[in-house]
């Protein structure tokens, strides 16, 4: 058939049309092979997290001394409980009940105070204490399991407990057998504690040393007017910095929870390929942290993951997060970040949904550390107080300054952690003000509405040198 007729002129116009379909086809097939193999893959492909490798990471951190106890080791120690017997079915909780000792005046009609003496002269208790003391001395660190809930710290409850026992067994030693050395044992063994909590460098673990060492400070406090000169605020001092050690930066704190939270980034995040966010299961570790109860959702939502950024963004969020914390050195810069608005939720998470909310973000690191500072400056405060009262039996009066009380009673000045200042001091009417300038950072002169609850929002400066305990109950 000739092109010049009328026939041929058709089909020749037809030929291209057709060529533009099959292109089309091809096109429109290629992108339903894609776009069913994006959700193939979508649908089966789940992230491959490495726990084991990050909880290393952790442990290097901060690892035990030589000749350390194992964990599993320091578990069971931990976890011999010799006064749950004298609880019996008076006292359900243990932890209220030895709770209840260390409040309102010693009184040998009490319940709870009979109850705990019964257990304090009993040779078990002795022999736990005794075991854990040896433990102490050699060290050890806990077992951290890395999960996408929140960290696992078996060991949490047990600090606990033999933080309130500890406290009560020195507040027995002084108020009944006058026993000053049982006593700062005592202490230095809650502050022991801490110190073996502080490896894991987690958000968790400093809570759980803040809890300790503030108990520790507040027993010394109150016992302060009592020792007379009979502790000597030196060799106290000394002992304490040993245990505690060095402080490091706030990251360094820390450091566990930046690991932490890379791992969590690898239960979310598929890395296979080009990595994306897994929504669903992202949703999964949401309701483990906020305790939400309901069911992931369908892995048809991963469909949506390229709206999220990619893992390497994540971890740049994880890591920004992180060195925004060393800007909260002192108590009142923690105080201010963590009241930034923008540090809500789940800091590490940002650019991951932004419905991903909980407790561990950058103001909860914050507001942790500002309590890891609270009860380090308390500490300050109770080995000051010993200092000042070993001074005044040895001199007949306090000192003019705390300057006075360096060499001889403490090894250096005590420290505000308000502003990283020495804290401050003045002489009164028969006595002396010692205080921190509060989470404010400003000194108001020692004011403080609430002088028993010092750290309490409303008192302008934490007094710290009229420790008692509570005398009536509420």
């Amino acid at each position: 058939m000739s092109h010049g007729s009328p026939a041929g002129a058709v089909l020749a116009r037809r030929r291209p049309r057709r060529r533009k379909l099959a292109v089309w086809l091809i096109l429109l097939a290629s992108l339903a092979i894609w776009c069913g193999r994006f959700a193939y893959l979508r649908i089966t492909l789940r992230p491959t997290p490495r726990p084991e490798y990050w909880e290393a990471q952790v442990a290097r951190l901060d690892p035990p001394p030589p000749g350390a106890i194992s964990p599993s080791e320091a578990l069971v120690i931990l976890s011999n409980r010799p006064w749950d017997a004298a609880i019996g079915t008076q006292f359900p909780y243990s932890h209220r009940y030895v709770a209840s000792v260390l409040e309102l005046p010693w009184d040998r009609s009490r319940e709870d105070i009979v109850a705990a003496i019964a257990r304090f002269t009993s040779d078990t208790f002795e022999s736990s204490r005794a075991k854990l003391k040896e433990a102490l001395a050699t060290g050890w660190r806990d077992t951290l399991v890395l999960a996408p809930d929140p960290t696992r710290y078996d060991v949490g409850p047990q600090y606990g407990a033999w933080r309130l026992w500890l406290a009560a067994h020195s507040r027995w030693a002084i108020e009944e057998n006058a026993d000053y050395d049982a006593a700062v044992e005592d202490w230095l063994m809650i502050l022991g504690l801490g110190r073996q909590a502080r490896r894991a460098r987690t958000v968790f673990a400093l809570e759980i040393e803040a809890a300790l060492t503030d108990a520790a400070a507040g027993e010394m406090s109150f016992a302060a007017d009592s020792l007379g000169g009979r502790v000597e605020s030196l060799a106290l001092a000394q002992k304490v910095a040993d245990i505690v050690g060095a402080e490091p930066p706030p990251r360094e704190l820390v450091a566990g929870e930046r690991l932490y939270w890379l791992s969590v980034l690898e239960h979310i995040y598929v890395r296979e390929g080009r990595d994306w966010l897994d929504v669903s299961e992202a949703a999964g570790v949401v309701s483990r942290f906020t305790s939400m109860g309901w069911a992931p959702p369908s892995r048809l939502w991963n469909l949506t993951s390229p709206v999220f950024d990619g893992i390497s963004t994540a971890r740049g969020n994880v890591d920004e997060v992180m060195a925004t914390l060393d800007g909260a050195a002192t108590l009142a810069a923690a105080r201010r970040l963590a009241r930034t608005p923008s540090s809500t939720g789940l800091g590490p998470l940002e650019g991951t949904p932004t419905w991903i909310g909980g407790p561990w973000g950058l103001s909860s690191a914050a507001d942790c550390l500002a309590r890891y500072y609270q009860a380090r400056c308390r500490l300050e405060a109770a080995l000051t107080l010993v200092a000042l009262q070993e001074y005044r039996v040895r001199h007949g009066r306090y000192p003019d300054g705390l300057a006075a009380l360096v060499p001889d009673f403490l090894p250096r000045l005590p420290i505000d952690y308000a502003d990283r200042q020495p804290l401050r001091y003045c002489l009164t009417d028969g006595g002396f003000l010692l205080y921190s300038i509060g989470a404010d950072g400003k000194d108001d002169g020692g004011q403080c509405a609430q002088p028993l609850t010092p750290w309490r929002q409303g008192n302008a400066d934490a007094v710290l040198s009229n420790a008692r305990r509570r005398e009536v109950s509420p």
